[in-house]
């Protein structure tokens, strides 16, 4: 078993209205895609010193953002009211709308990019998985389409892979198959969450594994994808105590880090059979923490509860080097 880590929160807070539901980082920069009701639905955090973040500058919009990514000088960003928008943050104290591309009522909660290419899915009403050309992002162009109103009943995460694309709804993990955009098609999927009820909980990829939480059934899975063919269940962990309600997942050398109401909880997955709780760390935000990012030695976390914002410190052990390195994530 690996050994417990040095966490804690090391950074001032930041309240930032009424609280985030996604936050990257990019560089030194943190990017919180937030509730519009707070007066800014983007805002952009330096973070060089991660013990003293400091908001640079926000941007209003009409609804709020439900997910962002990062592309460059452009950020994507989906919204509650059906729309894409593209962000140029070229100069991050002075965002600028470039672009904006209506949806149909899809009302989509996640997105991510690969190459030229956006990938959207989300709700209960329009069960489907988009692809969006973004070849010229002020101009954002729908190429492709997949409907299943069973495999993909509300996606709350995508990871684009190559070939495929992996999706997590609302009982399903579902592989679609994106080698040619304009005809995408699902080529796999497993009933992975049995009994969720809600499309809450992200995923990340490392490897030949996706690691994924739960937030109805408490638990921390993780899914073999050698052959993305034929995805595995290989391990999991159900806590109700120390995994209730999960959001968010992160994962470096052996360790996942956990974000779920008030706390990160830290799992060994460096066995991905026998994944096990390692520790509890909490935040300074009592409830609704949203979203994590990790970057270099710390763990970013955002909340829908002030304070919102706030940085972790950690140090793995000497036996293990790889940590990432501050970007996209």
């Amino acid at each position: 078993m690996l050994p417990t880590l040095p966490l804690s929160v090391i950074s001032t807070n930041l309240v930032l209205g009424l609280g985030c539901l996604r936050v990257r980082v990019v560089r030194h920069y943190a990017l919180m895609g937030e509730i519009s009701v707070s007066g800014r639905t983007i805002s952009v955090i330096d973070v060089s010193d991660p013990t003293t973040p400091a908001l640079l500058g926000n941007l209003n919009a009409a609804d709020s953002s439900t997910d962002l990514v990062v592309v460059g000088n452009n950020i994507f960003v989906t919204s509650i009211g059906n729309h894409i928008r593209t962000y140029d943050w070229s100069n991050p104290l002075l965002l600028v709308q470039t672009g904006d591309l209506g949806i149909g009522g899809l009302s989509p909660v996640c997105i991510a990019a690969q190459g030229r290419y956006l990938y959207t899915c989300g709700t209960f009403i329009f069960n489907d998985f988009r692809v969006i050309d973004a070849i010229d992002p002020t101009h954002l162009v729908q190429v492709g389409v997949v409907a299943d109103a069973i495999h993909l009943l509300y996606g709350c995460d995508i990871i684009p892979d190559g070939q495929y694309a992996y999706v997590k709804s609302l009982e399903y993990f579902t592989v679609i198959d994106i080698s040619n955009p304009i005809i995408p098609i699902v080529a796999a999927s497993i009933k992975a969450f049995a009994g969720e009820l809600t499309g809450n909980g992200r995923m990340q990829k490392i490897g030949r594994y996706v690691y994924t939480v739960f937030y109805t059934n408490n638990k921390l899975t993780i899914i073999d994808v050698n052959n993305p063919l034929l995805p595995v269940v290989v391990g999991s962990i159900t806590d109700a105590v120390n995994l209730l309600n999960p959001v968010d997942i992160a994962v470096v050398g052996g360790y996942a880090f956990v974000g779920i109401s008030g706390q990160i909880t830290v799992c060994d997955v460096s066995i991905p059979t026998m994944p096990v709780v390692l520790q509890t760390v909490a935040t300074h935000a009592p409830a609704n923490l949203n979203s994590i990012a990790l970057a270099a030695a710390y763990l970013y976390c955002a909340s829908q509860a002030g304070p919102y914002f706030q940085v972790m410190g950690f140090h793995l052990p000497p036996s293990v080097s790889t940590l990432p390195a501050t970007g996209v994530t």
